[in-house]
């Protein structure tokens, strides 16, 4: 994806982004999924953070395309194609 092609999707992925800071809770759902189901530590912190707040949906370079673990699907914005599971969250309303 050419960085003016990303630079113009960033308003769009803001609006429907939410932030949370990992927590004890996190790491603990992390160190389970780094066992159970191969992730690095990194990886597993992102997805362990997003489930907890309740994301469906976890935007990130890192990780499988596609990969539903625990109700939350991980879309790489770099794939080409792109990823439809963001393609539609992209274009859901708010």
């Amino acid at each position: 994806m050419r960085s003016t092609t990303t630079r113009k999707a960033i308003p769009a992925v803001r609006r429907k982004a939410r932030e949370r800071a990992a927590d004890e809770a996190c790491l603990i759902d992390a160190m389970d999924a780094i066992a159970g189901h191969s992730l690095s530590f990194w990886d597993a912190m992102l997805w362990a953070t997003a489930k907890r707040a309740g994301c469906g949906l976890l935007v990130t370079e890192d990780g499988r395309d596609g990969l539903a673990l625990g109700g939350v699907t991980w879309a790489n914005p770099f794939v080409s194609p792109r990823s439809p599971w963001l393609v539609q969250a992209l274009r859901a309303p708010r």
